[in-house]
């Protein structure tokens, strides 16, 4: 699958130069990737960045540091950080919500795609169909429709829309560059003043550019989330277990279904050989997923999908962490 000229016209552009904190490899026998937040012992690379806003409205954020490169498209430009650990990388950004009355304003997972400059139209509103109900659409839709029906917008649903967020993470020593595209789409399936249940649906794209002949193959790509609530975690998750994916690419969906409001969320997409695995801590404190298998062909796509029904009990903590991971070998 090519990839496409980066799409839209840039109406802002600042460049900065700062520090960010590259996490240094755990010892051995450590986890590399499991572990939970980034590691305290850290060595400082200067880190170059660069933001701009599409015509659309899409805060594009490019970090590079070192051989990494993490970029954002959302609402704003998030704190970013990056971890490397032999033939593994992982890279988060940092997530605030939208204040209630700017939800129905954020980019959309369709337009966040387009910006990205990997997909085209088609390929982005197949990713985005896959996580966000709304579908094919912009915030620019979501703004005309809200004015035409007032009376939406004085009626809050049981599962609300909260905010989505897509980023790219890239890595680039070795053969060929390796790159993971990956969304979260969230709504608010229950709240009052001591509960809230969030819903999750994530997904994470991998594949690999300018590889050679026989080395460096992509071989795992995950995407998780982890609230910042200590106390928070997953009450229903998908997948629950490993699951074998033999022979050749299929369509997979993973679903939880709220006790609360009775409300099902599903991400339906084409999972390849040979394992989709869940991606998470032991009291659930973070979930996410990961596909590994054997090295995919080069510029082959690959992915992880992901669903989960988070419980918060302290108000004020939906702030939240995204990560991505890659393999390869």
């Amino acid at each position: 699958m090519g990839v496409q000229t980066r799409f839209g016209r840039w109406c802002v552009v600042v460049v900065s130069a700062s520090i960010l904190a590259l996490a240094v490899a755990p010892p051995p026998g450590s986890q590399a990737d499991d572990g939970g937040r980034d590691d305290a012992h850290r060595a400082h690379l200067t880190e170059e960045k660069s933001v701009r806003v599409t015509k659309s409205g899409v805060v594009v954020q490019t970090v590079r540091v070192g051989d990494s490169t993490v970029t954002t498209y959302g609402p704003d430009a998030p704190p970013v950080s990056v971890r490397l650990h032999g033939r593994t990388a992982s890279a988060s950004i940092s997530v605030e919500p939208s204040r209630r009355t700017q939800r129905p304003f954020d980019p959309t997972v369709f337009e966040m795609t387009l910006a990205s400059g990997h997909f085209s139209r088609e390929e982005a509103c197949a990713f985005a169909k896959a996580i966000d109900p709304r579908g094919c659409v912009t915030a620019a839709t979501l703004r005309e429709r809200r004015a035409s029906d007032r009376r939406s917008a004085q009626v809050a649903t049981a599962s609300e829309f909260l905010d989505s967020r897509c980023w790219t993470f890239t890595h680039e020593p070795g053969d060929g560059t390796k790159y993971n595209y990956n969304c979260n789409y969230r709504r608010i399936d229950f709240e009052n003043q001591n509960l809230w249940l969030v819903s999750n649906r994530m997904q994470a794209t991998g594949w690999e550019e300018n590889g050679g002949t026989c080395c460096d193959y992509l071989q795992g790509v995950g995407v998780r989330a982890e609230y910042d609530d200590s106390d928070a975690h997953a009450v229903e998750w998908a997948p629950g277990e490993t699951r074998e994916i033999k022979d050749s690419c299929r369509s997979t969906t993973t679903s939880v279904t709220s006790g609360r409001s009775g409300a099902t969320y599903s991400v339906t997409n084409d999972v390849c050989p040979e394992k989709l695995s869940p991606w998470h801590s032991p009291a659930f404190q973070y979930f996410g997923a990961k596909w590994t298998g054997p090295g995919a062909p080069h510029e082959d796509r690959r992915g992880a999908i992901a669903t989960s029904l988070v419980r918060i009990d302290k108000p004020g903590t939906r702030s939240y962490t995204l990560r991505a991971w890659l393999a390869w070998g």
